[in-house]
């Protein structure tokens, strides 16, 4: 069933389209990724579904009363300062706020209404429960202390004022999903959430029943959460159905049938200058039809099919010095937030840093970076250490006159740039290997988007030549494209890398050792990040080690058999515990239901037992959990016995 329709959308900024003739279908639960290079007008689209911007021409038309909800990169919130974190959340269910309200106020009103007043209360009181049972009203606070601690908010009360930009991005994100509508839209909605977060988020909306379209550079939330991909490029978009790899084999497929059809255009527009070329006497109709067949074809042909810089044949060795034996040593004692750590960096080693926000990563790379010096303790780096860092605070093109054009900011650090190999490559040839292709090239920085003054940036220190790569979240704002030549750039890199990030895919791409940082201890995992997340290790319940260790991996080896062992005399008293209490739990919700419906005149005391019902149902389904694993364990052991 389709719910937006949105039908030939057309939009142009000054001097440049960004979406022609656009068509797109959103239809009832389907979870659809938005892809394409930064400045392509993804995020120009999602405004326009959302009714904030009206396109040049064409129409958005939404099904019936579908409810459409849409959340920004950088949500404002300016309406609620001075609320509670608690209050800023629920009030993203207007409706069901006044709902409650109400039937507030009409129990004030029975209390002292006359008989006959009484009985049409009554019958508002009842359409008014029946409303707030249906869209399960009666907890909202407590859901949304919940959705703020998936959020990294374990204090619900705390006021909104002075929270940090990514802070105000999490405090959105539960107001959106506290009830969520029939369509969500959503602009990169993993910037600033760590591993743990992103993963319960990826699970939350692959089971949601209602349809989401997002913009995201993540591509393991793509693989993982979409059912169809749509690509923005060359002014309008291509539908592609499945999840990410799905999308990549299907482009490929089309990339290729484009490939074929330019090698064939060339072949013909050869023999055609060729035949240009001998001087034939333009005189007869045959021949004016040849010459217009030429033109035709030139116009139809003039667009470049492959882009200069999309291919990867190129050498991106770019010299770099080389390293000796120490490149850094971190001994702290303590610094800020920082515990007690001894850090050594080897040569050529890559190192992926992991974890919540606030929990050390960056005063971490500060120290790396010689930016500071530990309070308590010592920092040696090598004496033949280049380092390049790229941090998310600083603007690095900040000292450039905004006028000054994409070619010039590069040549600001070097014109050429020799390779290994002892060729060099040019300051253009270098922006195209960067995605900035042709007149991209004269754009003035001053009227470059977020992502692509990040490009930018990110290219401006990777010609700077360093052999130690330090990056402080450096895929937040870029696009896919964007992410896969970095990664392609830092695959060849022969210095050493040490990266901040929340980006799965990179992570498990480049890394070869993972360290991830708990209220600033640091605690050494397995290199691959999906086994990370799977051994639990991004659960910020895990207790933390006071220091790196860095372990071996041994071989695998076949499992040993089971131990013949009985269950414990601990696992026996637990089991039969649960067999009576879970019998005793279920009783006690089912009497709270009927309390409930007793008590629908009286909004405090529903509310209270609301409270105690799901309290009782979270433990009934713990327990009821930890019996079945009892169970399962004391059959297999009598099996093995």
């Amino acid at each position: 069933m389709n719910l937006l329709n949105a039908h030939k959308i057309e939009y142009s900024l000054p001097g440049r389209t960004l979406l022609q003739d656009v068509d797109l279908n959103l239809t009832k639960g389907e979870k659809v990724g938005l892809v394409g290079r930064n400045g392509s007008g993804k995020s120009t689209l999602l405004r326009i579904l959302s009714g904030e911007l009206k396109p040049d021409s064409g129409s958005v038309t939404l099904r019936g009363q579908t409810e459409l909800r849409y959340l920004d990169q950088l949500p404002e919130l300016d309406d609620c300062q001075g609320l509670t974190l608690r209050r800023v959340v629920t009030l993203g269910a207007p409706r069901l706020v006044k709902l409650r309200a109400r039937y507030e106020e009409v129990c004030k009103e029975m209390e002292a209404a006359s008989d006959s007043a009484q009985k049409e209360l009554s019958k508002e009181l009842n359409r008014l429960t029946d409303q707030l049972t249906l869209h399960d009203a009666w907890d909202l606070e407590t859901r949304a202390d919940q959705l703020l601690s998936m959020m990294g908010f374990p204090d619900s009360k705390i006021p909104l004022d002075g929270l940090s930009g990514g802070e105000l991005k999490r405090v959105a994100m539960a107001r959106t999903l506290l009830v969520p509508p029939d369509i969500l839209l959503l602009d990169e909605p993993t910037n600033h959430l760590d591993i743990a977060t992103i993963t319960w988020l990826e699970g939350f909306l692959k089971s949601a029943n209602f349809t989401v379209l997002m913009v995201t550079h993540d591509r393991f939330f793509l693989e993982r959460v979409c059912t169809k991909i749509v690509e923005v490029a060359d002014l309008t978009l291509y539908s592609f159905q499945g999840n990410y790899s799905q999308y990549l084999e299907l482009k490929a497929e089309r990339e290729s049938q484009k490939a074929r059809q330019q090698e064939r255009f060339d072949n013909v527009m050869r023999q055609e200058t060729d035949w240009l070329k001998r001087g034939p006497k333009a005189r007869s109709t045959k021949q004016k039809a040849r010459l217009q067949r030429v033109q035709t074809m030139l116009d139809e042909g003039s667009g470049v099919l492959v882009e200069p810089g999309q291919t990867e044949d190129e050498p991106w060795d770019l010299g770099t010095k080389r390293l000796g034996k120490k490149v850094v040593t971190l001994d702290v004692e303590s610094h800020k937030i920082l515990k007690p750590l001894h850090f050594r960096l080897e040569p050529g080693e890559r190192v992926g840093l992991v974890g919540a926000n606030g929990s050390g990563k960056t005063t971490f790379l500060e120290l790396l970076a010689g930016r500071t010096q530990p309070q308590k303790g010592k920092l040696d780096i090598g004496d033949t250490v280049q380092i390049g860092y790229f941090d998310q605070h600083t603007d690095r093109l900040a000292h450039l006159p905004p006028e000054t054009r994409v070619l010039d900011a590069v040549k600001d650090i070097a014109t050429t740039v020799p390779l290994s190999n002892g060729k060099e490559l040019t300051a253009a040839r270098l922006c195209e290997m960067f995605l900035f292709t042709g007149t991209q090239q004269g754009t003035p920085i001053g009227k470059l988007s977020g992502g692509e003054r990040k490009r930018l940036e990110l290219l401006r220190i990777l010609i700077s030549r360093p052999n130690l790569f330090l990056a402080d979240e450096p895929t937040n704002d870029l696009d896919i494209e964007t992410l896969s030549r970095l990664e392609y750039f830092l695959d060849g890199f022969p210095g050493c890398v040490c990266i901040a990030s929340h980006d799965r895919f990179l992570l498990q791409r480049l890394c070869d050792r993972i360290l991830i940082f708990r209220d600033g201890y640091l605690e050494e995992a397995n290199a691959s990040i999906l086994d990370n997340i799977e051994a639990g290790f991004f659960d910020s319940k895990k207790e933390p080690a006071t220091k790196v260790k860095r372990e071996t991996v041994e071989v695998s080896q076949a499992p040993a058999p089971p131990s013949k062992r009985k269950l414990s005399y601990k696992e026996k008293t637990q089991l039969l515990e649960l067999e009576e209490s879970i019998p005793k739990w279920e009783d006690e919700i089912k009497a709270l239901d009927l309390e409930i419906a007793e008590n629908a005149s009286s909004y405090g005391a529903i509310r209270g037992l609301y409270e105690q019902k799901q309290a009782l149902e979270k433990q009934l389904e713990e327990g009821v959990e930890r019996w079945a694993e009892l169970e399962e364990l004391k059959e297999a052991l009598e099996d093995t016995v």
